[in-house]
């Protein structure tokens, strides 16, 4: 199950939290803005109106999304500033220029 992790949650000392199996490597994904509002990153499917980046960690777990979900909602003080979030698929860019496709992020 593959992740894209930003802000708090790309600390390792937070990944290590969730008790699960895992390697990651240092990426980035594009993004069109930050909604400050809604306090949300914005992704278009229009990737040329992507133009802004949000650095974090591409992590690899071996294990189902479920018990992914499960061990994130456990998590203590990785500062959740919504109260509700969604999954995406997106493609994450490593710094060797290769790109991972379908990578789930929380927005």
């Amino acid at each position: 199950m593959k992740f894209f992790f930003y802000y708090n949650m790309k600390k390792i000392s937070n990944i290590d939290k969730l008790n699960l199996t895992y390697r990651y490597s240092d990426s980035f994904i594009k993004i069109e803005y930050f909604d400050s509002h809604n306090n949300t990153i914005v992704i278009s499917d229009n990737d040329m109106k992507n133009t802004n980046f949000i650095f974090g960690k591409l992590v690899i777990f071996d294990c189902t999304l479920t018990e992914v979900l499960d061990k994130l909602k456990e998590i203590d003080n990785i500062s959740l500033k919504k109260s509700k979030y969604s999954l995406k698929k997106i493609n994450v860019r490593l710094y060797d220029n290769s790109i991972i496709e379908d990578v789930y992020i929380m927005v």
